[in-house]
């Protein structure tokens, strides 16, 4: 027979895990430039070792690489489950993968292919395509859900290139900005504020969407770079206290 004390313990655990653990929903920007999309395996920030990711294809073609707009993009969960969810892309970004020094890291898969932008400050994408206040929109939200966000942001040219040279990005979301500063040079692993920034605690407005903006980090150059981004609602509080009054109901039978 289960101790009350056993039964405690359990029901703390699993209080613990459920507030810390909601569904991660993962998305990897992928140009299409070089034979990309490559599947992104990893556990990103949020995540697990061995997740789905949801592959968007920029769909650009050269000279221009400027990326189509789209709606609706569906997406799963990192078991490939279906859920509620699904991406806007709106006009104004550009495609472009290959050029950082991650390859061979693991996180390489992701880092290694992004969505370009400029902040309207008159900087032009390729072939003289503007890239101008792109945005990127999470639907599906029930408004008042609570957010944890992460966004992959970084460009690193690799030594052969441009040795050096790294690209920010500024990155807001419901009036809350963080800001990236690039990898400074081959990173094996994902860094706070260099390459990705993350928020916790977002509330969804009334529209049920989470609308994400975007400027150039103005200390490392004119335009910016988004490689992915996670995303994980925190169960609400109501539900945490369903399941503490349904741990409560089992002590009490077991003490009956």
């Amino acid at each position: 027979m289960f101790s009350r004390s056993f039964l405690t313990a359990a029901l703390v655990g699993s209080l613990a895990t459920t507030a810390s653990a909601g569904t991660v929903v993962s998305v990897a920007l992928s140009s299409t430039d070089t034979g990309i999309p490559t599947a992104v395996t990893d556990a990103g920030v949020l995540g697990d070792v061995g997740d789905s990711w949801n592959l968007i294809p920029d769909n650009a073609t050269a000279p221009s690489r400027a990326v189509p707009s789209s709606t609706g993009n569906a997406l799963l969960d990192g078991s490939g489950n279906a859920t509620s969810y699904t991406l806007d892309v709106s006009e104004g970004w550009g495609g472009h993968d290959g050029d950082n020094d991650e390859d061979g890291t693991s996180i390489g898969p992701l880092i290694n292919s992004w969505f370009v932008g400029a902040g309207g400050n008159g900087a032009d994408g390729w072939a003289g395509t503007a890239f101008d206040n792109p945005t990127l929109t999470v639907n599906g939200f029930n408004p008042g859900d609570i957010v944890d966000l992460a966004v992959f942001t970084t460009f690193h040219f690799p030594a052969g290139g441009a040795s050096g040279f790294n690209r920010g990005t500024e990155v807001t979301v419901n009036g809350n900005t963080e800001t990236s500063t690039g990898s400074s040079g081959t990173a094996a692993s994902y860094v706070l504020n260099e390459n990705y920034v993350s928020f916790s605690g977002l509330v969804v407005d009334g529209s049920g969407s989470l609308v994400l903006n975007f400027a150039p980090n103005a200390a490392t150059g004119d335009f910016f770079d988004v490689n992915g981004l996670q995303f994980s609602v925190v169960p609400e509080p109501s539900s945490l206290a369903l399941i503490g009054l349904g741990g409560l109901a089992i002590l009490r039978r077991r003490r009956a």
